[in-house]
């Protein structure tokens, strides 16, 4: 059996990446041109992010890499200053809406008036939305 050298596996992972970031980018364009109320966008968002997760997972299966820092309990990231696109932004707020307590929306309400040099986001030393977090936080 012929295995492929690690740049041809690193050239196929690039290529089936960037070849369903072609399509998902293709796929949003089409959808939001089609969108007539923000549920559809939300609807559309989250397809986006089930595609990422289909990409990273097959990026993993094809080029296994360890993370260098993440672990369980790790929130690193959480507290540097990053840039969210304003549709994962809604996706984000649109999940802790259905899945917050009064009590935490309250919290999240009150983080995001002030200038917090954290995640709002980020309880209990977790990402509160993992399963809905933007793009940037899954790199």
């Amino acid at each position: 059996m012929h295995h492929p050298s690690t740049s041809q596996s690193e050239s196929s992972a690039l290529a089936y990446m960037r070849a369903r970031m072609a399509e998902a980018d293709s796929m949003f364009r089409n959808g939001l041109a089609a969108a007539a109320q923000p549920s559809d966008i939300l609807k559309l968002s989250r397809t986006l992010l089930d595609i990422c997760t289909e990409v990273s997972d097959g990026l993993n299966s094809i080029c296994k890499v360890s993370p260098v820092a993440c672990r369980s309990g790790c929130d690193t990231c959480c507290r540097s200053l990053i840039q969210v696109n304003p549709i994962f932004a809604r996706l984000a707020l649109d999940y802790a809406r259905r899945t917050f307590t009064p009590e935490r929306l309250e919290m999240l309400h009150q983080r995001l008036l002030t200038d917090v040099t954290f995640c709002p986001f980020l309880f209990d030393g977790a990402c509160s939305i993992y399963d809905q977090r933007p793009m940037v936080c899954r790199g």
